[in-house]
């Protein structure tokens, strides 16, 4: 009976935007990130301010509000085994003498009693004494299986160390913790500031500027800047093998193809799963081999602007990402929304555009599998509410490639117009940058079938927009002269 009931549920719910809950927070409160809590109903909430909750993803109710996260700039990290624990760095120092902090120790807290439940701390290369040094300070992340602690330590002396007529100031190691075995498996000096005998200042080796770990805990991606002898820094990543404990070389253009370099960068790329990652200009790559598997340009296809960020999401084949399309006769200036594309066919199967009033900026996380979509500012333009949303029942607009309906012989774009007759269109030419370069119809559609002559324009790719009551239509060609 149950399932009777449910069947006529689904068949009489309209397809509008169906909203599960809301909160209201603070306007100043700039929502961060949302984050779910592995093997659970729980959402992590990160705010501007520092601030964090734990919510229910099911009504949005709170948990638990930190309001005074323990941790460097108020960072986080949450346990891949689905555990909630709260990972923080203290510092510790004399009170008006930040100058001689010591940071040598990370504490493990419970997320939801704040209670320390453990403390590690380590030394590199022997340099347990600390009289000459000036700072200590720990960078660290965990493998998803939690069983590796991993980062950048860094020493700042108080006196340099003096090597072969050399005053070193600072060095920097990459580590491997055992978080089991309480110990270091694995280090390198990875970088050093120093001053020569000619009192010249200088920065040697690889500054690590960031670190990850792939989703099986398996191997440790390194990024930063090489610096040589003549303290001059190029673009460099290596890649640590976890269960051979061992470090590939030292990447760079030099001796590694720049498309695999560029995959390596953090900063602009991440991991779909542990056989691929996605770049920045939305490719995705196998890992570790970094072998290119689909690619998408969602400028010259559909003169959108796009940047891979938190709110990016790939629910089984399709994209979720935001974007920015160049308002009309402005500079610099974009309506901001989010689109859900399909890889293989490289339509787009949903966007946000005709959801919000005002098209300004609004953050957006899907999450539960892709079927609910957090929304910051809601869709009635609300400051200081967060709602959540039935992704499924999104009430939005269809963009639709338009190659059933439009081709190109010559100078001429013909239409087949047959399903459209009666209503009113509005057919525009954009160039690779989003600037409209012509307009070949605006009105309503008489005839089944329009030659449409494309103007004067330099050899180039071009993309047509056929603007519709219900959907809008998008069709990519090139001109040669």
């Amino acid at each position: 009976m149950k399932t009777i009931y449910l069947l006529l549920l689904i068949i009489v719910t309209p397809a509008i935007s169906q909203k599960l809950w809301e909160i209201e927070v603070n306007p100043n409160d700039l929502l961060r990130d949302v984050m779910e809590i592995p093997n659970s109903d729980l959402l992590l909430f990160t705010y501007n301010t520092g601030k964090l909750e734990i919510r229910n993803s099911n009504d949005g109710s709170l948990i638990k509000n930190v309001t005074n996260p323990q941790g460097e700039l108020g960072s986080y990290n949450i346990s891949g085994l689905g555990n909630s624990y709260y990972f923080s760095e203290r510092d510790e120092f004399e009170p008006g003498n930040e100058g001689k902090m010591i940071n040598d120790t990370i504490f493990v807290y419970d997320l939801f009693s704040d209670q320390i439940i453990n403390r590690i701390s380590f030394d590199i290369e022997g340099f347990e004494n600390k009289e000459n040094i000036q700072t200590k300070k720990y960078r660290y992340s965990f493998t998803p299986d939690m069983t590796k602690l991993f980062g950048r330590i860094e020493y700042r002396f108080q006196q340099p160390i003096v090597e072969n007529y050399k005053l070193y100031h600072s060095k920097y190691y990459f580590y491997v913790y055992d978080v089991i075995q309480r110990r270091v498996t694995y280090f390198e000096k990875c970088h050093e500031t120093y001053t020569d005998e000619h009192g010249r200042n200088y920065s040697r080796g690889f500054y690590l500027d960031g670190y990850r770990s792939s989703p099986d805990s398996k191997y440790l991606i390194l990024n930063g800047r090489d610096f040589d002898w003549e303290n001059k820094s190029k673009n460099a990543a290596k890649m640590f093998n976890v269960e051979l404990n061992e470090m590939s070389i030292l990447m760079t253009n030099e001796n590694t193809s720049s498309e695999k370099l560029g995959v390596l960068e953090i900063k602009y790329n991440r991991f779909l799963n542990s056989e691929k990652i996605i770049s920045a200009g939305f490719s995705i790559y196998s890992f570790p081999e970094i072998i290119l598997i689909k690619s998408i340009n969602l400028f010259s296809e559909f003169g959108l602007f796009a940047s891979l960020n938190s709110e990016t999401k790939i629910c089984d084949n399709n994209l979720f990402c935001r974007v920015g399309e160049r308002k009309e006769n402005s500079q610099n200036k974009y309506y901001y929304y989010h689109i859900f594309l399909n890889y293989d066919d490289k339509n787009i199967i949903l966007n946000t555009k005709n959801l919000q009033t005002s098209l300004e900026f609004s953050r957006m996380y899907l999450i539960g599998d892709c079927q609910n979509l957090i929304v910051v500012k809601d869709f009635d333009n609300r400051d200081g509410i967060i709602s959540c949303y039935d992704f499924q029942t999104l009430n939005v607009e269809n963009i639709n490639s338009g190659d059933d309906y439009f081709n190109k012989t010559e100078n001429i774009i013909n239409f087949n117009s047959q399903e459209f007759i009666g209503q009113s269109a509005n057919i525009e030419i954009f160039n690779s940058a989003g600037i409209k370069v012509g307009n070949l119809h605006n009105g309503v559609l008489s005839r089944a079938i329009y030659n449409l002559q494309i103007p004067e324009l330099s050899s180039g790719a071009y993309y047509l927009q056929c603007q519709l009551p219900n959907q809008n239509l998008n069709f990519n060609f090139v001109v040669v002269r």
